[in-house]
């Protein structure tokens, strides 16, 4: 599905204004956090795969 000409120039602005320079900042700082290097990361795949093992 497509959006119509009308529903594309309704999205536009928004598209455009979806994130601000404040938000990549902060993506930035977190992504790039050096306790990323020592923590491990949690996934939420794991927790899901626990809970799939334990109900069958």
């Amino acid at each position: 599905m497509k959006p119509s000409d009308l529903g594309r120039e309704y999205l536009k602005p928004i598209f455009a204004n979806a994130l601000g320079q404040d938000d990549l900042e902060y993506q930035r700082l977190s992504t790039f956090s050096h306790c990323n290097l020592t923590l491990p990361y949690h996934s939420i795949n794991t927790d899901i795969q626990k809970r799939i093992k334990y109900v069958c």
